[in-house]
């Protein structure tokens, strides 16, 4: 069966928790709130990796699922080691606020055309047992 609301709106959902959680920690004030805004990011990007990796498996053909999903975790992890080098460079430039100004930015793009792209992204499948329905 297929899952309550969009597979774009899931996208967008964790897209969206993510980049409020980063520009919190660039603005954050104190410890506790820089600690608590790390978590909520890693929420956003935790749901946001399972389901762009649904997403993946649900729009290739049966053949292609793997090659899919993996495009998928290589692009994160692209993102990953790019991302570090570039932000330590903006950081000791400009300060670690700025890294994560930076981060928000590219995550705000990212919505956005995510958000305008053309077409429909098929429902993500539920599996008995899988929760994927209470994320997208």
């Amino acid at each position: 069966r297929a899952t309550r609301g969009s597979t774009r709106r899931g996208l967008l959902l964790a897209l969206g928790l993510f980049n409020a959680a980063n520009l919190i920690t660039a603005l954050a004030p104190d410890l506790p709130v820089f600690l608590g805004s790390r978590v909520l990011s890693g929420m956003g990007a935790g749901i946001l990796t399972a389901v762009a990796t649904a997403a993946a498996a649900g729009l290739a053909s049966e053949g292609q699922r793997g090659r899919a999903m993996s495009m998928v975790t290589f692009g994160l992890s692209t993102g990953t080691v790019a991302g570090v080098p570039v932000g330590m460079l903006v950081g000791e430039q400009l300060g670690w606020r700025w890294t994560m100004g930076l981060v928000v930015l590219v995550g705000v793009v990212s919505m956005a055309a995510l958000a305008v792209r053309g077409g429909e992204i098929p429902p993500v499948p539920d599996e008995p047992g899988s929760g994927v329905s209470a994320v997208a």
